[in-house]
């Protein structure tokens, strides 16, 4: 598999544990796994360094957006 099918799979939330829980692995072959939670491809899988960089700040900038509508609404921009 090359890294053009990279897929990011989540059974659990980070959230979800929490100190003192105790995680248990069993692996076995006569049960049907359960579906993951959330399951996407990764947006970068099969694009060169510049393009890569490009998806990154693209990515950045919207959140930058973000950020900046959200100080306008409370007055600190």
């Amino acid at each position: 598999m090359g890294r053009e099918y990279r897929e990011h799979l989540k059974w659990c939330y980070v959230n979800d544990i929490r100190a003192g829980d105790v995680l248990t692995v069993e692996v076995r072959e006569d049960l049907e796994p359960d579906p993951p939670r959330e399951r996407r491809l990764d947006e970068e899988a099969g694009l060169d360094d510049v393009a890569g960089l490009q998806l990154r700040r693209k990515a950045l900038e919207a959140q930058l957006a973000d950020v900046n509508e959200e100080l306008a609404e409370r007055g600190a921009a």
